[in-house]
């Protein structure tokens, strides 16, 4: 496919720039039409991401679907499948909307648009990326059918719709729970559809993303000498024309609270900010942040690298910010009232609809978030051979890994890898394929359906501010385990609480 024509578009929605891919020429490939306009295998890619002149990432796609099989699909002797969307794997399908070729559109949103963004907001569940809507300034999103049935005739098609939504810039609704970061947020959102959860095919589908994140702008600290010899420091931001070095922490958020913390170890139960080697973690298992007594991060924060300080954490006012789950503490009011300035703890975006604060879609609330920072360094390509059937085993095969400079002027090129699995299993509180006295179960399937990543990220470019209530370190943190007792070796690493 390497010699059909390609083109790079480029986007813009208000202060969002960007670019995706596209065919440049009409043609057949393994007895698929090629058509001008749609997107070529990989599926849908954006590049060169940047907003307000400040770069977030060098690009972010979907390298790879995998499905599972259910029993009746082993016993037929069916293995794990990967897919990778695009010919010859999925084609494109209709888009309903006003325009845009088939399977894909782009949409601007301006104040005489009224439409809101077709993410399907079904029983009327207020997500966690409602909070949002009318924050919409665009969305790009192209939706695919498998080319087959997974596992043979008797299973059904997968559809899976690529979602990109951006929102404006503002510090309301508030993306954390002090309301004092402004950001402008990027949800790319992957929605999967399986007609039967329940017809013995289908155990379950996980879809894996590559972002390389980097930004080109670092914190720092300036000391100048005032009256009086007396010394005065402010903080800046340095934005850098040269490729720039990154910095990532992974975040356990605190659950209780004591007397006397300062605000990391209020907001914090576990850290290690910035990470000391490459990493490979979960996030939430089976829908739970915590399983057989073994914790799991509930967020991470990524900066630029290059001046005196780290980012602050909590805080961190140039950096993006990804939470799959934010801490009881802020997802329920009443036990926030001891920190002050967390004046927005209890609002719908930090407690979500899923069991425990999880920020998943609940209509798929059964689902695994696992994710790796790996060095961008003898990685390989193309960008499919980027996933294996268990995720870990990837990164397990690249190397050991690799221990990080984590002073503030050191930093790596580091890719980000996401991946969230959806499993057949789920209880639908509320829905019509468990209402009592209905024997609609026996006669309607019941479909799995939801979004992935749709807690989405968001990019904050401010200037540091100094420390106080509810700003954190702006130096190295480190807490169960101390950086001391933090094993390098190993590439899974968990919160120690």
């Amino acid at each position: 496919m390497e010699n059909i024509k390609k083109k790079w578009v480029k986007q813009r929605f208000n202060k969002w720039v960007f670019e995706y891919l596209v065919y440049d020429e009409d043609t057949t490939y393994q007895e698929m039409d090629v058509v001008k306009g749609r997107i070529p295998n990989g599926g849908l890619i954006l590049k060169n991401i940047y907003h307000a002149d400040y770069r977030m990432a060098h690009d972010i796609r979907v390298n790879a679907i995998w499905v599972y099989p259910g029993a009746t699909a082993e016993y037929e002797n069916f293995k794990p499948k990967q897919l990778v969307l695009g010919i010859p794997d999925f084609e494109q399908i209709e888009v309903k909307t006003s325009g845009g070729v088939d399977g894909f559109d782009v949409i601007k949103y301006d104040k005489s648009h009224n439409s809101t963004p077709s993410v399907g907001k079904r029983s009327g569940i207020p997500y966690n990326f409602y909070t949002y809507i009318n924050q919409v300034e665009g969305e790009i999103f192209v939706k695919w059918k498998s080319k087959e049935k997974i596992f043979g005739e008797n299973s059904d098609y997968l559809y899976i719709t690529q979602k990109y939504v951006f929102t404006k810039y503002a510090s309301l609704p508030a993306h954390d729970p002090t309301g004092g970061v402004n950001a402008a947020r990027l949800h790319p959102m992957t929605k999967v559809y399986y007609s039967d959860r329940s017809d013995g095919y289908f155990d379950s589908v996980r879809v894996d993303y590559r972002m390389h994140l980097n930004l080109d702008t670092y914190p720092t600290k300036r000391i100048l000498l005032g009256d009086r010899h007396s010394m005065i420091s402010y903080y800046d931001k340095v934005q850098s024309a040269e490729p720039l070095k990154n910095h990532v922490g992974v975040f356990k958020d605190e659950d209780t609270f004591e007397l006397g913390y300062t605000a990391n170890r209020a907001i914090f139960a576990s850290a290690e900010k910035p990470i000391v080697a490459e990493i490979e973690s979960a996030g939430i298992l089976g829908g739970k942040n915590s399983s057989f007594g073994t914790d799991r991060w509930d967020n991470l924060h990524w900066w630029g690298a290059g001046g005196l300080i780290h980012a602050s954490a909590p805080g961190a006012f140039h950096a993006i910010h990804m939470h799959w789950r934010w801490g009881t503490l802020v997802h329920e009011y009443s036990r926030s009232l001891y920190i002050g300035g967390v004046k927005h703890s209890g609002k719908p975006q930090f407690k979500g609809r899923s069991k425990g604060g999880i920020l998943t879609d609940p209509d798929i609330a059964n689902q695994s978030i696992s994710f790796a920072v790996v060095k961008n360094r003898g990685i390989g390509s193309p960008y499919a051979n980027q996933s294996s059937e268990q995720f870990n085993s990837f990164f397990k095969k690249l190397r050991n890994p690799e221990s990080t400079n984590t002073k503030p002027e050191g930093g790596h090129d580091f890719v980000l890898y996401y991946s969230g699995r959806v499993f057949k299993g789920q209880n639908y509180k509320g829905s019509y394929f468990s209402s009592p006295n209905s024997n609609l179960r026996e006669t309607a399937p019941e479909p799995i359906e939801g979004y992935l990543f749709l807690h989405g990220l968001y990019f904050a470019h401010e200037t540091e501010k100094s420390p106080g209530t509810v700003i954190g370190s702006q130096s190295e943190y480190y807490i169960y385990p101390p950086k001391n007792k933090i094993d390098k070796t190993k590439w899974r690493r968990n919160p120690q609480i």
